[in-house]
């Protein structure tokens, strides 16, 4: 049962709310949640919670999954609950506040067809870069750019055959260029090492992560054309730091390099 006022708390999940907790709360008959605060009372309205935004109705119940007009304004929330900010969404750029803001929308270069699907591979994709470094990229006058009309930016050969390469950072004119949005993940990846620093010759956070190579190429390919750069590394650590489904293996399998891309990309 849920209660919208008194001096009940909620706990972390599904918990008893008389257990005296405040914080999150699920209903498990409906699945649906909801915030109490500290007071006891249940949230309404925005909440600012671990760097997140999330919105709750006014009969508490948390807004999830789609858009939602509040005050005349459209927002975008995920399934978590968490408003989409300081990322893309398909095509569109939303600010810090999950405002569209059209300046900084991705840029077509083509004219091929953008589906539905393209569009749901970059919100993807997005999804689990940190939105820190989206807004670091924008805000230093960073562009993305959509080859719509092309498959792939290089295909050198390697090892492993045609490597069909479908991202590129261009770090003079400062844009990430890319044929498809399911290797933005890898690409901002890339671009969070250059403005770290990473690439600079000597960096000692990149000597210590190139020692875990070997062990990083039984997680993700590695061709030989790109064995010694640094920037395409970077990106598959990320990726595979990002990704809820290797980030188990790959803090096993190097435990020093996942230590430090935890101190600096999370």
């Amino acid at each position: 049962m849920i209660y919208p006022t008194g001096t009940v708390f909620a706990d972390d999940e599904g918990k008893d709310p008389d257990s005296g907790y405040y914080g999150w709360y699920t209903d498990m008959s409906t699945g649906k949640r909801y915030f109490y605060d500290r007071d006891g009372q249940l949230h309404y309205g925005w909440l600012r919670h671990q760097g997140n935004w999330y919105y709750f109705t006014t009969l508490g119940n948390l807004v999830e999954g789609g858009y939602r007009n509040i005050d005349n304004t459209n927002y975008f929330f995920y399934n978590t609950g968490e408003l989409a900010a300081g990322t893309y969404l398909g095509l569109h750029y939303l600010d810090e506040n999950g405002l569209h803001d059209e300046e900084h929308d991705v840029r077509l270069i083509g004219h091929g067809e953008v589906t539905i699907y393209d569009r749901d591979m970059i919100s993807d994709s997005l999804y689990y870069v940190p939105s820190r470094w989206v807004q670091k990229f924008v805000k230093d006058g960073w562009e993305l750019m959509f080859y719509t009309s092309r498959t792939y930016l290089e295909a050198p050969d390697t090892d492993l055959g045609v490597y069909y390469m479908k991202y590129k950072l261009d770090t003079t004119y400062k844009k990430l260029k890319f044929t498809d949005g399911e290797e933005l993940v890898r690409g901002f990846g890339e671009y969070i090492g250059y403005a770290l620093g990473l690439y600079d010759e000597n960096n000692v956070q990149m000597n210590t992560m190139w020692q875990d190579a070997v062990l990083i190429g039984d997680l993700a390919e590695i061709p030989d054309y790109y064995d010694s750069d640094p920037g395409f590394y970077f990106g598959i650590l990320c990726e595979l730091f990002w990704d809820p489904e290797t980030t188990g293996d790959l803090e096993e399998a190097a435990p020093e390099t996942y230590a430090i891309l935890k101190e600096l990309i999370q």
